[in-house]
């Protein structure tokens, strides 16, 4: 074996070890379940988010696209943010005053349930 053959093993053994989670990757995302099921989610979330716009007067609007989903703050989003991060639900904070949010596709209802609990006592 040379150096040069050396330095690409680890890319060989990386590759037999990545390849059956990339077919597994591309099959779940080739699965029209999956759109149907980040629609309803999405639905799920947007209709969460505008009981809490409701509830806390900080929020000044509601955005959403599909899983994707924004609030935007009267102030700075970084306090929220911290309190989300602390409680185990990552957010970021972009803008400034937005609170984003992206869940990932094959995410539950009762996922989408907890981390709405988790937002709505980082906004208390």
């Amino acid at each position: 074996m040379t150096s040069s053959d050396a330095a690409t093993l680890p890319l060989y053994s990386a590759g037999r070890n990545a390849l059956p989670t990339f077919c597994l990757t591309v099959r779940t995302l080739a699965d029209p379940k999956l759109l149907e099921h980040a629609r309803t989610m999405g639905e799920h979330l947007k209709s969460h988010l505008d009981r809490l716009a409701a509830k806390h007067a900080r929020i000044v609007a509601v955005r959403s696209r599909g899983l994707m989903a924004g609030l935007l703050l009267d102030g700075p989003a970084a306090g929220v943010v911290t309190a989300c991060r602390e409680h185990g639900l990552l957010v970021n904070g972009t803008a400034d005053r937005v609170v984003r949010l992206t869940p990932p596709l094959i995410i539950t209802r009762a996922q989408l349930d907890e981390a709405v609990a988790i937002l709505d006592q980082a906004l208390a």
